[in-house]
């Protein structure tokens, strides 16, 4: 209705309504007339139609399991709406279990194509006259190895996976991928058996898991914010799935849904926020967990303990203590390296402490 309501201009008309009614109901006490008023929905004042500039309007029900009116109610409600309204009705509930058959949806590209570089306004007719001269030329098959690896292989062209598919997998031997597209990868592989889609050219699973590693390194040089992936795959279709092809999907969400890439991320907030906030980084680090304290959180840490004054040192000390008493039991913990660790800010901090010795020594003499 509100849809209604702002094709015939009626939207500000209904808002000052209900904006009225909402300081009415404020009042303690009203009188019986007045509150009939207020149950009257501003809807009662317009009349709705089942067409909109001869255009038909259809009135979709969506998730109607959700819905908390008794269901007797909400189906008498759409009865009318469908035999004395004479609107076209859909109602969707429980999709997953009504869904009957899915719809292909195959866009023409190259009508697209042509659409956006003939509706373009151009500088000049050069310019014009190359986007035109590159409209069916190489430059467009440059992106076709990108259709591959975000669309299932039941929606890509036969002539865009025969055109492309080479030139994906050497993006995805290479490391070029994210890991959603080498999930991506996974699946379709599954499905071109399935729905016997032969692929151009094997998949050589080796050379992809290569491509995985390069792509998990990179991942772990830059730490991007927020969730990595977003595809996964349930456990319970293992079935469908070769080794090869299962082995590279267990790489990938190890990685992103296991606990490397959580320790990863802390340790570098706790290396940042060390370097720019001293003692005042515990807060920020205090509530994560660490498998280990390498020897650049170590000199960090004793780049930050040697800038704090004296009552700060002492506060310095007992969070420091305090997050590594409690880290240090991780079952995940790297104690070689931990070790190494302590033993080099230990080391920094003798060296630290000899030298402003060796400074009072000086200014004494």
């Amino acid at each position: 209705m509100e849809t209604y309501y702002r094709i015939k201009g009626l939207d500000s008309i209904v808002k000052n309504v209900k904006k009225f009614k909402r300081v009415v109901e404020t009042a303690q006490i009203l009188p019986e007339p007045l509150k009939g008023i207020l149950a009257t929905d501003p809807a009662d004042f317009f009349s709705a139609k089942n067409k909109i500039d001869d255009k038909y309007v259809v009135l979709v029900f969506d998730d109607l399991e959700r819905c908390q009116m008794n269901s007797v109610d909400v189906l008498g409600i759409i009865n009318d709406y469908c035999e004395n309204g004479q609107y076209h009705t859909i109602i969707v509930a429980n999709q997953e279990k009504i869904v009957q058959r899915t719809v292909q949806y195959i866009p023409d590209y190259k009508k697209i194509v042509h659409t956006v570089i003939t509706s373009m306004k151009y500088e000049n007719s050069e310019y014009k006259a190359f986007i035109e001269s590159c409209e069916s030329g190489s430059i467009a098959l440059r992106h076709i190895p990108s259709r591959i690896k975000l669309l299932r292989i039941m929606d890509i062209d036969d002539s865009v996976l025969q055109d492309g598919f080479s030139d994906f997998l050497v993006m995805a031997y290479s490391g070029n991928l994210t890991l959603e597209e080498y999930v991506r990868l996974v699946e379709n592989s599954c499905w071109a058996r399935k729905y016997q889609c032969p692929l151009p050219e094997s998949i050589d699973w080796s050379k992809v898991n290569t491509g995985v590693d390069l792509a998990i390194g990179k991942i772990k040089e830059t730490l991007p914010e927020g969730q990595i992936l977003h595809l996964f795959i349930d456990k319970k279709q293992r079935e469908y799935f070769t080794n090869d092809e299962w082995s590279t999907y267990e790489r990938i969400a190890q990685f992103a849904f296991g606990n490397e890439l959580m320790f990863l991320k802390n340790r570098k907030l706790y290396i940042d926020k060390m370097n720019e906030l001293g003692v005042d980084a515990f807060l920020f680090v205090q509530n994560k967990r660490f498998d280990l304290f390498d020897e650049e959180m170590a000199r960090v840490t004793a780049l930050a303990f040697t800038r704090e004054h004296n009552m700060g040192k002492d506060q310095f000390v007992a969070s420091f203590r305090q997050i590594w008493k409690a880290n240090i039991h991780c079952s995940d913990m790297r104690l070689e390296e931990t070790v190494r660790g302590f033993l080099y800010i230990k080391k920094l901090l003798l060296e630290s402490i000899s030298a402003k010795e060796g400074m009072t020594r000086t200014f004494s003499a």
